[in-house]
């Protein structure tokens, strides 16, 4: 049994970005942001994905940064378009035209982590009996309910549907991550501190969630909020997932007061340049100390 801080799991995507400047493709999935977070954050990484062989170059990416990668070869990879019609990173249309399928509990066996961080980007790709089989091992368990929600309708476009397991998932995880768009789908609350608190009476035991600009926590006894301090937004893509793993990377060790702020600050570094976090823990610590008043403890 190999033994982690935490555990990535999620789809390869690949993914077209479309912004009303520019079009562009790149690597994505919630796995390869977060892994590319805790990985530069110190802890012992793993990341378990599917994708192509066309599309290996991502595994041994991962691996140069010193990620063990765990990845089952499928006939195709996750293709997405994200097209964001205007500045507002909550507002894109998504078309998925191909997926790698569903992850398995046999793809979990030997691997053993103190958080399992769950990204999928659609229904079906990581079922309940993976969640099931992971809760059990002890660890903390985090679920993005994007991949829950989430399904593939005419001309390959995403929507949201009724999520009919969601108790359920919510049982199981010990944090629930969302965005403002998708916890208005599933509350009817559009304010983002009314939402987090409807989650939490769904069921959630604790819940993260990102909207333009922050952060919003509930432990499920208080609601706290952080602000975003990020000098653009071209990094607007995977910033959920690297919110979803620096929290979780710090939650391991630290209440969820500091876990935000940890949060905060490094989606604000992510957020100023296209593609992964690739700032340093001093970057995040200097940033912590100027702006967000945080002092790590001895």
């Amino acid at each position: 049994m190999q033994n982690y801080d935490i555990a990535n799991v999620g789809a390869y995507t690949k993914d077209t970005i479309k912004t009303p400047h520019e079009a562009r493709v790149q690597d994505g999935g919630g796995f390869y942001y977060g892994a590319n977070v805790a990985q530069r954050l110190g802890l012992r990484t793993a990341a378990v994905t599917r994708l192509a062989r066309a599309d290996f170059h991502i595994v041994y990416k991962l691996r140069s940064l010193g990620v063990d990668v765990y990845a089952a070869e499928t006939p195709q990879s996750t293709c997405i378009t994200l097209d964001y019609r205007t500045d507002n990173p909550d507002e894109r249309i998504l078309h998925i035209t191909a997926t790698s399928g569903s992850f398995t509990v046999e793809q979990f066996e030997g691997i053993n982590a103190q958080a399992y961080v769950i990204s999928p980007s659609v229904r079906g790709e990581v079922p309940l009996d993976v969640l099931e089989f992971l809760a059990k091992r002890g660890g903390l368990t985090a679920i993005d309910v994007q991949g829950y929600i989430r399904t593939v309708g005419k001309d390959s476009v995403v929507q949201y549907e009724v999520w009919p397991e969601m108790g359920r998932f919510f049982e199981l995880a010990s944090v629930v991550k969302t965005d403002a768009v998708e916890a208005a789908f599933l509350t009817g609350e559009r304010d983002v501190v009314a939402a987090a608190g409807a989650l939490i009476k769904k069921g959630a035991h604790e819940v993260i969630l990102t909207h333009q600009d922050g952060i919003v926590v509930h432990d499920g006894h208080t609601c706290r909020e952080a602000k975003f301090c990020a000098r653009g937004n071209a990094g607007r893509t995977g910033r959920g997932d690297t919110a979803m793993t620096s929290y979780m990377a710090k939650r391991i060790t630290e209440p969820p007061e500091a876990a935000l702020l940890w949060a905060a600050a490094v989606c604000s570094l992510k957020l100023e340049k296209p593609g992964p976090f690739a700032g340093s823990l001093d970057e995040v610590r200097a940033l912590l100390h100027s702006t967000y008043g945080y002092e790590e403890k001895d």
